[in-house]
């Protein structure tokens, strides 16, 4: 079963860039998501689309960034014997600080006020 996820927490770590057996480029990547009061969840990423890709790989370590996608519930044995719960997101669309910051609206074209002889 796959949830749509729209994500946002930091980077608990530099994005990782990889290579397919078929040659393909993807990115795999750790977001730190918080919670109620101080926990947080670490979510998993991996980005397959290059715009997804290239987006990821040009954020940092503590880079905050919001991320939607396809989300599949995870649960693994954590170090001291616990079950622990997560999502991983196959991410499809990034948004950083970054990237908002370079997007600046357009001033709308003017009209010109003659009017046809």
């Amino acid at each position: 079963m796959s949830l749509s996820v729209l994500c946002q927490g930091s980077l608990a770590g530099d994005p990782q860039s990889r290579t397919s057996a078929a040659g393909k480029l993807y990115c795999t990547a750790l977001l730190r998501v918080p919670l109620d009061g101080e926990e947080s969840m670490l979510t998993s990423l991996i980005a397959f689309e290059s715009a997804a890709v290239k987006a990821l790989m040009q954020l940092h370590k503590g880079d905050p960034v919001s991320v939607a996608g396809m989300g599949k519930l995870t649960s693994w044995t954590g170090k001291e014997g616990q079950e622990r719960r997560g999502i991983s997101i196959t991410v499809q669309s990034v948004l950083s600080i970054y990237q908002a910051r370079k997007r600046k609206r357009e001033a709308p074209a003017q009209q010109d006020e003659e009017t046809p002889a």
